[in-house]
């Protein structure tokens, strides 16, 4: 509060010696802060304020480079800024690109982008109190109805857009979508997850598994980002949308077209974890997914012989493979997955389900081979050396 003028930061003061003495010590906190230790909406509140924190010292070490700086900067410099620049936190080094976008996008709740601030002059503005459990639910609302009445961050277009009040209903909410959420609520089973403790990721032979994950993957998914979210890795995940770029899409309407569900397998040890959609249909199930980037399942879908639910909301196989995060929302828990830890081959079936690759864009009829296979050989290897997000490389 004592840096905040009119919800912006008065940098002048913050350089001072008190104010960089205070700063200094939120970034200590958002360094060393075992995340391990806190539970659900600790989390979410531990990341949205480590944004904050870590930002704000970058804008200030770009005033300390250059003190006459006047906020006209190159896509260069905003590229090195969020995408380059990595920040510890947490006891590990990430950007602010991928903080957000790798974690906190994660969390299901897009009033968080009304808390971030990144310094831009269309930013929310900077929040006056830190997130907490007890008033994040306040806080967030305050912040986002703020965000858009003080400083115009919505555009209301036609009737029918995002938003727009549903001209067949009168509704706020599309009725396909209200009655899909009351479908969920009346099907919604009494299954209680199935708790686990730290001792399951305890380290062994291979990180937290006793091996590396099988190799070819199904849907052929990548095998190094497998081997580091599931065995290496306890708060990070696969790029959101990521799924929807594999031949889980094809295998997913093939599935669909027959009313069938999908098992998942874990990737390391092969024993089912997830069978989708149970208790609800393939739209919504995709609809979910797809919303909140990553595939998303239920309690009536989680195979809870051969899955824990630790006391932090990660989400891991009995054995150790890392799998996702519980991020519960109205609807009660929602299992936030990686597509990569839960991509084991079929018992019995061949190692890649779904037609095309992700790669394999224009797609050979006949299966591969010739210069096709050549055109996603090139294209794999530019992607390992220069792409670290693949979006950028189908855009």
């Amino acid at each position: 509060k004592d840096f905040i003028v009119n919800g912006h930061i008065d940098y002048a003061k913050l350089r001072t010696e008190d104010g960089r003495s205070k700063l200094l010590e939120c970034l200590t906190y958002v360094e060393r802060t075992d995340v391990t230790k806190l539970k659900n909406m600790e989390v979410v509140c531990f990341y949205c304020n480590a944004y904050n924190i870590v930002c704000l010292k970058g804008l200030m070490d770009v005033l300390d480079d250059d003190y006459h700086y006047d906020g006209h900067t190159s896509i260069a410099r905003r590229y090195n800024f969020f995408n380059k620049t990595e920040h510890i936190v947490a006891g590990s080094n990430i950007s602010l690109y991928d903080l957000e976008n790798s974690i906190i996008r994660k969390f299901g709740d897009a009033r968080v982008h009304a808390y971030l601030n990144c310094g831009a002059m269309g930013c929310p503005f900077f929040p006056d109190v830190w997130l907490t459990p007890e008033n994040c639910e306040e806080v967030l609302e305050k912040q986002t109805q703020a965000w858009i009445h003080d400083q115009g961050a919505v555009i209301l277009t036609k009737a029918g857009a995002v938003g727009a009040r549903n001209s067949s209903t009168g509704s706020d909410k599309p009725a396909a979508d209200a009655a899909a959420g009351e479908m969920m609520k009346k099907k919604k089973a009494k299954i209680k997850p199935v708790a686990g403790d730290e001792e399951i990721m305890k380290p062994k032979a291979h990180g937290t598994c006793e091996k590396p994950p099988m190799n070819p993957l199904r849907w052929e998914c990548d095998y190094e980002t497998a081997d580091r979210i599931c065995c290496f890795n306890r708060h990070f995940a696969e790029f959101a949308g990521y799924w929807m770029q594999t031949t889980f899409a094809n295998d997913g309407k093939t599935h669909e077209s027959v009313g069938q569900a999908i098992t998942f397998y874990d990737s390391i040890y092969g024993y089912p974890v997830f069978t989708s959609p149970k208790e609800r249909s393939w739209k919504q199930f995709l609809d979910e997914s797809k919303d909140h980037g990553w595939p998303s399942f239920r309690d009536p879908e989680v195979n809870w012989e051969n899955v824990r639910l630790l006391p932090n909301g990660e989400v891991v196989s009995k054995d150790g493979t890392h799998l996702g995060h519980n991020l519960p929302d109205r609807d009660g828990n929602r299992y936030c997955v990686n597509l990569v830890s839960v991509a084991g081959r079929e018992p019995g079936g061949n190692s890649s389900s779904g037609a095309k690759g992700a790669f394999n864009m224009a797609g050979d009829k006949k299966g591969g081979g010739g210069i096709a296979d050549i055109k996603n050989m090139i294209l794999k290897l530019f992607y390992k050396g220069h792409v670290k997000d693949r979006r950028y490389l189908f855009k």
